[in-house]
């Protein structure tokens, strides 16, 4: 009886140490990259990365020179660590990050949208690739998008710089509203015929994003007059980090974070 006792309450220690674990699925979704200098506390939970999966992390202590010391929740094949924030990701919230796109990822990226919601997680991506992945996202949210991927122009607008030499083209496109389709032309400069308006987005003052109105952009930039119609040069450049807005000729720019790609014009 006594033995009998004694396995039984062997038994439901062990059963309830099993429930009592706390057991996170790897593969949570990473979003933006920490940065070295974020304020972070005891407590705070972030994503670490092991073997190709992602896990929770919990910070148990801030240690000097930038470091913190981490224990893996749910993983525990690792001991209790100290690494320097910018390892870590910080939790993605799915409810803004995780949006229906309206455009499809490039045919060359599809594959690695395990999820089909058309965009990549870090957590889709391959390991051995995160350089790439982190060169990529251009607003390192942790996703890449079909904005950040589009790497294809639209037809027109590749035959005819294909078909020229030097990179300016020298017959003028139709405006084409924005130049996001162009994001992948950093270095390149297009030939535009513009009507002026003051009415459109513009975001940036010189440099602008390419999700910008060109009409008024370039009435901002005091290339044509509101009604008035011309030719622009667009050359397109990477983006900056943040974009200034200003009021100039009528249009009013406003403020902006880094994009996917930028224009100036002449």
């Amino acid at each position: 009886m006594l033995r009998f006792c004694l396995a039984s309450i062997l038994i439901f220690l062990t059963a309830s140490f099993s429930f009592g674990k706390e057991e996170i699925p790897p593969n949570i979704i990473a979003g933006k990259q920490v940065d070295n200098d974020a304020k972070l506390t005891v407590g705070t939970k972030l994503v670490g990365i092991w073997d190709k999966k992602n896990y929770l992390v919990e910070v148990i202590e801030l240690k000097r020179d930038k470091q913190i010391r981490i224990h893996w929740i749910g993983f525990d094949k690792s001991e209790d660590v100290d690494v320097l924030p910018n390892t870590l990701y910080h939790v993605a919230d799915t409810t803004q990050t995780r949006k229906v796109r309206t455009s499809p990822l490039p045919k060359e990226y599809q594959a690695y949208d395990k999820n089909g919601d058309g965009q990549i997680g870090l957590y889709e991506w391959e390991r051995s690739k995160y350089a790439e992945f982190k060169r990529l996202d251009k607003n390192h949210d942790g996703f890449l998008t079909p904005q950040e991927l589009a790497v294809k122009v639209s037809a027109t607008a590749a035959a005819v710089v294909a078909s020229t030499d030097p990179a300016v083209t020298k017959e003028a496109i139709p405006n084409p509203g924005n130049l996001e389709a162009y994001n992948g032309m950093i270095g390149q400069s297009v030939l535009f015929a513009v009507t002026g308006k003051v009415e459109g987005q513009v975001i940036g003052t010189g440099t602008y994003t390419t999700s910008s109105d060109l009409a008024a952009a370039a009435v901002h930039a005091g290339l044509v007059k509101a009604g008035e119609m011309g030719t622009v040069t667009a050359t397109f450049i990477e983006s900056p980090k943040s974009y200034k807005g200003s009021a100039a000729n009528g249009v009013t720019s406003i403020d902006g974070p880094e994009f996917t790609a930028a224009f100036t014009l002449k």
